[in-house]
């Protein structure tokens, strides 16, 4: 099915919060077989992370027409993992049927920002300890300058008297 053949976790549910239909990837996540989620609870799941109170919260503001979006973090095979959930209604004839919800595993892009994040940090780090003076520009962003503690007893300049890249060309 059309479904099938995106790599989100993807279901669909009453109002109830019964779940109506799901995707290849929502089967993979939960374990189980399409046969053994559809007709069940969505709080009914282990693998859901919400508690039934919370998701009728959400079901509530569905079907006002409204969406809900979060990150969560969930234990998955033992393993941490972080999602991003959109939950919206789905509609015929202009009246909300149910939601529609669609899990993004995003534990590599989190990890990958946590590392980038680490490694600016790091050579932050580097360039102020450097005993000799340092001044970083970018081209493609004409914002302020970084310059390292050496470069500012050298030379007397603090970031705000620096030039702009356009005015040394």
């Amino acid at each position: 099915s059309l479904l099938d053949a995106l790599p989100d976790a993807v279901y669909y549910t009453d109002l109830e919060c019964r779940i109506l239909g799901c995707n290849r990837a929502f089967t993979e996540f939960a374990g189980l077989a399409a046969e053994d989620i559809i007709g069940r609870l969505s709080y009914e799941l282990e693998t859901m992370h919400k508690r039934r109170e919370e998701q009728l919260q959400e079901m509530a503001i569905v079907a006002a027409g409204g969406s809900v979006q979060q990150d969560v973090d969930l234990m998955h095979r033992g393993e941490l993992r972080h999602f991003e959930l959109i939950k919206v209604p789905y509609r015929s004839d202009n009246q909300v049927l149910g939601l529609i919800a669609i899990g993004r595993d995003i534990t590599t892009r989190r990890r990958q920002k946590a590392a980038l994040e680490h490694s600016a940090e790091d050579f932050r780090q580097l360039l102020e300890n450097m005993p000799v003076p340092v001044l970083v520009t970018r081209k493609h962003d004409p914002g302020a300058p970084y310059l390292n503690a050496a470069f500012s007893e050298h030379f007397g300049w603090e970031p705000e008297d620096i030039p702009d890249l356009g005015t040394w060309s």
